[in-house]
């Protein structure tokens, strides 16, 4: 897996992260994501997981991929102290 990086972090609180996964054989893969409410988690651009849930939570994905190369992107919001 790539090495991920910090590509934007806004005023609103939204920060994103992206990196990248090569898949070396055809198969289910599991992602586990926690974050707080507003996160998402896509994978080559195709919405995996999305929190709309104001607590913190956590989930896993199961899902098919193929050989090759895949970008993952993680939006996360942090609450912004006053």
């Amino acid at each position: 897996m790539r090495r991920g990086r910090l590509i934007r972090k806004l005023n609103d609180g939204l920060n994103c992260f992206t990196g990248g996964a090569r898949v070396k054989e055809v198969g289910y893969n599991t992602f586990f994501f926690q974050d707080t409410k507003g996160s998402k988690l896509l994978v080559s651009n195709t919405l995996v997981m999305q929190f709309n849930d104001s607590k913190h939570t956590s989930s896993f994905y199961m899902m098919p991929l193929s050989k090759g190369f895949y970008t993952l992107r993680i939006d996360t919001r942090k609450k912004r102290r006053l």
